[in-house]
């Protein structure tokens, strides 16, 4: 009797390229307009020009940084002259403390302004070196996907090319052994990533051992602006806990009103959220950039077949390589009556493959078919509980002046004027915190997609990708039979 049969997600099709000495060239550069591509049988030396990209708008960005730059030094000196000089006045007694904390966070910030604008320059001069795609050895065009003057998203194939020394009895020795030998495809975990190493084909690589090398310039920048956006959030955690004890003093005396108290209460836990914040976006930036930039070989295994050339650009999913373990079992033999369904991935950028069930295994309904790397989603979720943690304080100071507010001009002691601004305030306040908590929820939620479960009692036919692979919105991750 023939199992009932159900189609979940793209079945994956290989192109001839998976199978054959062939490589695929993928565009590394988001949005940008190729104005020179190699012809179709032009055979190009290592280090020559496969395709180039205009950089007009790159030439701009970074002619534009510079001068963020020579404007964040100008500005950086105005101000460590300020606080020399404020520095000064206060030890005469000519200036308040208080002024001198101002100065002296401003020229924090003003660091931290520099920093980021050198930081963020990276980017730009990271995607004018991108704008020459150099083929990766002597090869031949096979074929061009795209021409002069298209424009191109990140992983977008461009052409693809053979190595010169691939002859048709390769070809053909490699269709018969990507035939005879199961293989599984190691899949990128970045958007965005340039290809800057592969193990070669044929090589044998150690559990543990570096599989694929991704770089995404785009991540450096960010890791720089966060380090220095850590400095200067310590900073203004001081001055706020500075602020906020003199304050508290001042209180204790009644020589300040409780709502003055108050404010510099929330701007203090508001400084000490925003340093957490800020060591939590490092934390998952530095994590992204080892273990999402660097693909280990999850056992020890043989790499059959890469499939797309150094310099490449990927997204998440992106297939980069096929490898084969002795220890790795094949598909099931499965009968002609049997029907297979093919499962897919639930979440997208970022996250990678930790667990992933073998051929043959059985799996209860609800149980867990596969598993995604929690880290992103952990913070996401710790990001989203101070938010929310942030938006409760303001909208309860924000309720409390708007209810003052109403009390005071019940009494004829305060304008319409200034009750329907606090009003004002109060109802954004409280719109913050409904999306503070929708977005709790968000991170929740998403944190439930990390798991891939089996939709009935089943049998794993095959497995399609290996850990450490990426993977996007219905990237085929394994086949199941229906039991």
């Amino acid at each position: 009797m023939k199992k009932e049969s159900l189609i979940v997600f793209t079945v994956l099709t290989l192109s001839s390229s998976f199978l054959y000495g062939s490589q695929v060239v993928t565009a590394p550069l988001n949005g940008s307009r190729l104005k020179f591509v190699a012809e179709e049988g032009a055979f190009v030396k290592k280090g020559e020009s496969l395709f180039i990209y205009s950089t007009t708008s790159t030439d701009a960005r970074l002619r534009a940084a510079k001068a963020q730059i020579a404007a964040a030094e100008e500005n950086l000196k105005e101000k460590e002259s300020n606080f020399t000089r404020y520095n000064e006045l206060t030890k005469n007694n000519a200036v308040s403390a208080e002024k001198l904390e101002e100065i002296d966070l401003s020229y924090d910030e003003a660091v931290y302004k520099l920093a980021e604008a050198k930081s963020k320059i990276l980017v730009f001069q990271n995607e004018k070196e991108l704008a020459t795609l150099t083929a990766p050895y002597d090869c031949k065009v096979l074929t061009n996907v795209l021409g002069a003057n298209s424009g191109t998203e990140v992983g977008t194939d461009v052409m693809e090319i053979e190595t010169i020394s691939d002859s048709q009895q390769d070809k053909d020795s490699s269709a018969e052994t990507a035939e005879e030998v199961n293989t599984r495809i190691l899949a990128s975990t970045m958007y965005g990533g340039i290809l800057t190493y592969t193990a070669k084909e044929g090589k044998t690589v150690k559990k543990g051992e570096i599989l694929v090398k991704l770089y995404n310039p785009s991540v450096i920048h960010t890791i720089e602006a966060l380090k220095a956006g850590i400095v200067f959030a310590r900073e203004k955690v001081a001055d706020k806990k500075s602020k906020f004890e003199r304050y508290s003093k001042l209180r204790q005396n009644n020589s300040t009103s409780i709502e003055n108290f108050e404010n510099m209460e929330l701007a203090y836990k508001k400084a000490q959220n925003e340093f957490i914040d800020a060591k939590l976006s490092l934390e998952y930036a530095e994590a992204y950039n080892d273990k999402i930039g660097n693909l280990v070989a999850p056992y020890d295994c043989k790499v059959e077949k890469v499939i797309i050339a150094l310099g490449s650009g990927t997204e998440s999913g992106t297939p980069i390589m096929l490898i084969s373990s002795p220890s790795d079992k094949g598909p099931e033999n499965i009968g002609s009556d049997t029907a297979t369904v093919t499962i897919g991935g639930t979440i997208d950028d970022g996250f990678y493959l930790t667990e992933l069930p073998k051929a043959g295994e059985v799996i209860k309904k609800d149980s867990p078919l596969a598993k995604y790397v929690e880290l992103p989603v952990i913070i996401e979720i710790r990001r989203a509980e101070l938010a929310l943690e942030q938006a409760k304080m303001e909208f309860k100071d924000r309720e409390g002046d708007y209810k003052r507010c109403k009390y005071l001009a019940d009494k004829n002691s305060n304008t319409k004027e200034n009750c329907e601004n606090s009003k004002l305030e109060y109802e954004i306040a409280l719109n913050a915190l409904t999306e503070a908590k929708a977005n709790l929820d968000l991170a929740i939620e998403r944190k439930k997609k990390t798991i891939i479960r089996a939709p009935f009692d089943c049998k794993v036919a095959r497995v399609l990708l290996i850990q450490g692979s990426g993977t996007t919105f219905g990237t085929p991750v394994m086949e199941i039979e229906k039991l």
